[in-house]
């Protein structure tokens, strides 16, 4: 599969396995919108992203569970970007409080 070029969204593109999912993507020429919760990780792995080769990566800072801001954040990356190719919904927050089927759904919103 030819990545280059192709515009990806990686929620929780800050840390761990998103980081890493964005480095990779990167690499292969992608555009990538990097979404996570710390400002200064997001720009972190933006800067990475760009000296690995992405063709253009963007940072959006906000919270996943905030609706308002999730609605915000769709229409800036629709603007910046114009589509979306790929979608990796990586953000979440089970493995630090547990295994997914023990945690309470109202943690999750």
């Amino acid at each position: 599969m030819r990545l280059k070029g192709k515009i990806a969204i990686v929620t929780g593109g800050s840390d761990g396995i998103g980081r890493h999912i964005c480095l990779k993507l990167a690499a292969e020429g992608c555009k990538l919108a990097i979404l996570g919760r710390n400002q200064e990780r997001l720009d972190a792995v933006v800067a990475e992203s760009l000296a690995l080769g992405a063709a253009e990566a963007r940072a959006y800072g906000m919270d996943l569970t905030d609706s308002d801001a999730l609605d915000s954040t769709a229409q800036a990356i629709l603007r910046d970007f114009d589509s979306v190719d790929i979608l990796i919904n990586n953000a979440g927050v089970w493995h630090k409080t547990g295994p997914l089927d023990t945690i309470a759904a109202d943690i999750l919103h």
